[in-house]
């Protein structure tokens, strides 16, 4: 036994405790060990205990509840887990009445800031249906998630003794919660076990739990649960531990001596002056040194999630009630940085209306950014552009900000897509009039033209937006190839985004995509996996092409590849499509009728019948006048 405690008698001789030592060494583990429950309870021969003398009953017969939950609820949820032999309620109760649930809700600052939940566990001595720490952890998460608790934006956990083995476990078996609490505020909770289950292990106990709070030098549990810790602390989904530890002993020894109750704190722990190993969890005020110590804590590492000023967003402008952000780059990515300046990692959400032209990358959220951290959305427009785009940012538990993306000059912005739809086609003529491997592009099948289109248009969009990720880059070529008409490389490439890309394939932005290329070439397999959006009808097959017949009449580059993909039969119908665009921004309508009918004959398409109509009746009201 170490200095906490008496040194086990016989132990240091070889031999075993016997006589009136051995029962003093179970007196004084006892008291000490019942001393942990809230009242101590004390055992009968029926495997009941009772608690100060009154009548026999079942430890802790409380179940978890919410101590207090506001309407509306609050932002943060502070969970209060008791330890070994403890109670739901009495662990944190004082002998005068006074509980730290209601100290905490008088807290200035606090109070309404927070709701409050209290968990219980079984965990008798004597009895059988004790859980050990797996075990607990296990009926925490199921009642965190029965009471909603896991819903709540942010999760403090408060933890006496063993309750804090309680809490690490859940936090490293779920990370994702892990990611949302800030705060863990440990009241002597030995973390590298406790002397004093040196010698409970020679009480006959029904309590596996005392096994697991061994020293750590032998025990594998305690060891194993370190390593599993110090692992999620290095992935930075750790919240900050603090701790505080016992100053008096509780009966003969000290139960959990300050090298195990402070092992994992990111701050220099205070002792609780005149706190025993129970007391420490029971104060009897406001100014009490526990209540002191926990409020400190949510002020320096909970509440920041609810202030603004712990978050820069440098590439904003404010207007109004909104944020402004403004896309210069319409063919590659566009930065605007989130920075948390708090001590403690928080996360972001982005909400995207289900109708969005705009790919947010990361394209899942919630995402964390680490204390002092910087993350980039990558901002990327596609199909016709708009003047102003929208999306939803929330910044921890923050009330959501709408963000208003706006294109400064539409006109230039046009002109832009037009020269990246420029160099798309040169490239593609280039390929069509090189060698295609061994065989010629006519030789080629008609599967592998589309490929080599689809290829040929993602490398030339990578060539002039190095930034843009990959999948980005496949949605952007199936954006341009729908815009020059060919449909069955559009759809190609949108399929490669979906079985290469999932999360990109997600967004709205590029299911939308999706849609609309469906819609334009009567391809319903475009997308097979990932739902697609039901487009309104003046949307479902629309002509695309608006930059396209902007700047198609003055192209020597986009005649060229009307020509390529006109004199090969699998293209013949995509150059046709191409040749009537290039006549309709000429102002020859009835050519440009006469080009789409001509398509449409070799293969139907609802866009390319769409093309016809417009420019048929066109066509007549130019005859009519």
């Amino acid at each position: 036994m170490s200095s906490i405690g008496p040194t086990l008698p016989g132990r240091a001789r070889g031999k075993s405790p016997t006589g009136r030592a051995w029962l003093n060494l179970l007196f004084a583990c006892a008291f000490a060990l019942l001393a942990c429950g809230c009242p101590g309870p004390a055992p009968t021969p029926d495997g009941t205990e009772t608690r100060n003398n009154a009548k026999p009953q079942p430890v802790n017969t409380t179940d978890p509840y919410w101590v207090h939950q506001g309407n509306p609820h609050a932002k943060i949820a502070v969970v209060f887990v008791h330890g070994i032999f403890g109670d739901t309620s009495g662990t944190w109760t004082n002998a005068n009445g006074t509980r730290f649930f209601d100290l905490l809700r008088s807290a200035p600052g606090i109070g309404d800031k927070v709701d409050i939940y209290a968990f219980g566990f079984t965990s008798r001595m004597f009895a059988q249906g004790s859980l050990d720490i797996r075990e607990a952890s296990l009926k925490l998460h199921e009642y965190l998630d029965y009471h909603g608790v896991s819903h709540y934006d942010s999760v403090v956990f408060v933890a006496h003794s063993m309750g804090g083995l309680v809490v690490m476990r859940e936090l490293i078996s779920h990370p994702d919660l892990s990611a949302k609490t800030p705060l863990l505020m440990l009241y002597a909770t030995p973390q590298q076990g406790s002397q004093i289950t040196n010698i409970a292990k020679y009480i006959v106990v029904n309590n596996n739990a005392i096994r697991q709070m061994l020293p750590a030098d032998a025990n594998d549990y305690l060891k194993q649960l370190s390593d599993d810790w110090m692992g999620l602390k290095s992935s930075g989904a750790a919240p900050k531990v603090i701790c505080a530890y016992e100053t008096v002993k509780t009966g003969p020894v000290t139960i959990v001596p300050w090298t195990s109750a402070t092992r994992f704190c990111d701050e220099a722990p205070p002792g609780i002056a005149g706190a025993d190993h129970i007391t420490i969890v029971k104060p009897d005020r406001q100014e009490h040194e526990s209540v002191v110590k926990l409020v400190n804590a949510l002020r320096k590492y909970a509440l920041p999630r609810l202030d603004a000023t712990t978050w820069e967003t440098p590439d904003f402008s404010p207007e109004t009630d909104k944020w402004v952000y403004t896309l210069t780059q319409v063919n590659d990515l566009n930065h605007a940085g989130l920075i948390n300046k708090s001590l403690t990692r928080q996360d972001y959400r982005i909400t995207l209306p289900a109708n969005s032209k705009l790919l947010i990358s990361p394209e899942q959220t919630p995402r964390s950014v680490a204390p002092g951290n910087r993350e980039d959305l990558r901002l990327v427009v596609y199909g016709e552009l708009q003047p102003e785009y929208s999306f939803g940012l929330q910044l921890a538990s923050l009330p959501q900000r709408t963000v208003l993306v706006r294109i400064p000059n539409l006109a230039a912005a046009k002109a832009a897509k037009a020269q990246q739809i420029e160099a798309v086609a040169k490239a593609v003529n280039m390929r069509i009039e090189s060698q295609a491997g061994d065989a010629s592009f006519k030789a080629l099948s008609d599967e592998s033209k589309w490929q080599l289109l689809a290829d040929t248009a993602q490398s030339s969009i990578a060539e002039s937006s190095p930034e843009l990720p990959a999948g980005a880059r496949w949605v952007a070529a199936a954006d341009l190839l729908s815009q020059l008409g060919i449909l069955e490389s559009s759809a190609l490439a949108m399929r490669i985004v979906e079985k290469d890309y999932p999360q990109t394939a997600q967004s709205p932005a590029v299911r939308q995509l999706a849609a609309q290329v469906s819609a334009q070439s009567g391809k319903k397999d475009v997308f097979v996996a990932t739902p697609m959006p039901v487009l309104k009808d003046k949307e479902s097959a629309q002509p695309r092409n608006e930059v396209v017949l902007a700047s198609a009449g003055d192209s020597q580059a986009l005649l060229e590849l009307a020509k390529h993909l006109e004199s090969t039969p699998a293209t013949k119908s995509n150059g046709l499509s191409l040749k009537g665009d290039i006549l309709k921004s000429r102002g020859d309508e009835a050519g440009a009728a006469r080009a789409y009918s001509e398509a449409k004959s070799i293969r139907f398409t609802p866009v390319l019948d769409s093309k016809f109509k417009h420019a048929a009746a066109n066509a007549q009201r130019g005859r009519d006048t």
